[in-house]
């Protein structure tokens, strides 16, 4: 798995490319807890690389997302395609996630309740 992670308008997007398993998750992980340490939690995790999902990495996706709305943040999901939307249909992680096929729309949502 390669990460690259960027920010746009204070969210922090992760470009995930290849499989998230049980074997390639702890690179994930690793970067969100640094996230995480910074007090960085308005995530988007860009999935459009992603072919193959397993259970581990759905229970690392959960977990993230627990952690993030609990310190008032967020965790978005971009470019779901093929296997991964199939994935998050099966597991309901689409009714749990906000789901995105736009960049600057994921980004946007995250300031919308910031007018309010």
């Amino acid at each position: 798995m390669e990460l690259e992670i960027r920010e746009l308008e204070g969210v922090n997007i992760i470009d995930i490319k290849g499989e998230l398993m049980a074997s390639t998750k702890a690179k994930l992980k690793g970067a969100m807890m640094d996230l995480f340490a910074e007090d960085k939690f308005n995530i988007i995790l860009n999935f459009k690389e992603v072919y193959i999902i397993d259970s581990s990495g759905i229970g690392l996706l959960v977990s993230a997302l627990q952690q993030t709305r609990e310190r008032g943040g967020d965790i978005k999901i971009l470019n779901l395609s093929g296997f991964s939307k199939r994935t998050f249909k099966v597991t309901g992680l689409s009714t749990v996630f906000h789901l995105f096929n736009n960049e600057e729309k994921a980004v946007q949502s995250f300031h919308i309740k910031d007018q309010f």
